[in-house]
């Protein structure tokens, strides 16, 4: 009987092909950064999301209140999402044109419930929404389509903001894991969607607000102590650092030591920190 190569298998004939492929890692095209950023309502995650490079493309899916504190800044075009498709339009308009340096999504959260009125087919969700609502296999599919949107979103050559409230998982919400020992905060998605696009994003943030730190230097005996002590006012800040129970995920160039936080972020601030310079 003769033996049938499959397509693919044996001995190529040139290696110029595979050759062509191969390229040297610091010349990859990353294409912008791709970035979730959670955290509760006034915390800053509008502002910060508006200093990204500018032509800047908002979907809103929010009701639009919370970009109201940016309505003075130029170059932001805003698009609020009628339908989970209008993501389709979206990526084949930035595709086709490149016509904006960073897109985001505020928030995530409710373009889940968006996604799950058009399956259950009904105008707005409950104000208190259960593990009722709908079914295991309804919450398998809004996972399954909310991927499938935002993958697209992913992919794109230009910045992408992913934004999102911010929830405490238990273990055992809303089927999520019952192993679960101690909280964690993370955004307020599903379960399944939320352990989905923490690994397929750059960096994972959480915006919050905390007490003015400021720094003493008093001196004992022949040596200089720096100390933190509470100052007036409030200090707005992008969780960096590794922790046990917020979720975080920060990439930057080896040996950078990464902070705790990032005082007042910028995108600027954010690059700084990310190319250790």
């Amino acid at each position: 009987m003769p033996i049938v190569v499959k397509q693919g298998q044996g001995k190529p004939d040139k290696p110029t092909d595979i050759r062509s492929r191969i390229r040297p890692i610091a010349e990859r095209d990353l294409g912008g950064i791709k970035i979730n950023v959670y955290g509760q309502s006034g915390t800053g995650k509008t502002t910060f999301w508006s200093s990204f490079p500018k032509p800047i493309l908002a979907l809103i899916c929010s009701g639009g209140q919370e970009t109201r504190s940016i309505v003075n800044v130029p170059e932001i075009d805003e698009m609020e999402l009628a339908s989970p498709l209008d993501i389709n339009d979206v990526c084949e308009l930035q595709n086709a044109e490149q016509p904006y340096k960073t897109i985001v999504l505020d928030h995530a959260s409710a373009f889940q419930d968006l996604i799950l009125t058009k399956l259950l087919g009904i105008d707005t969700l409950p104000a208190q929404m259960t593990w009722g609502v709908a079914t295991r296999e309804q919450w398998g599919q809004v996972s399954i389509q909310f991927k499938e949107y935002v993958r697209n979103l992913l992919k794109l050559h230009c910045n992408v903001v992913i934004v999102a409230q911010e929830r405490v998982f238990n273990g055992g919400d809303d089927g999520s894991d019952t192993g679960i020992i101690k909280p964690t905060v993370a955004s307020a998605l599903s379960p399944g969607i939320k352990d989905w696009l923490n690994p397929n994003v750059d960096y994972v943030c959480q915006t919050f607000i905390r007490q003015k730190m400021e720094l003493n230097t008093v001196k004992i005996g022949t040596k200089e102590v720096t100390t933190r002590s509470v100052g007036e006012g409030v200090e707005y800040c992008l969780r960096t650092a590794p922790s046990p129970v917020f979720a975080s995920k920060f990439r930057a160039v080896l040996g950078t030591e990464i902070p705790d936080c990032i005082i007042n972020p910028t995108y600027a601030r954010l690059m700084s920190l990310i190319s250790g310079k």
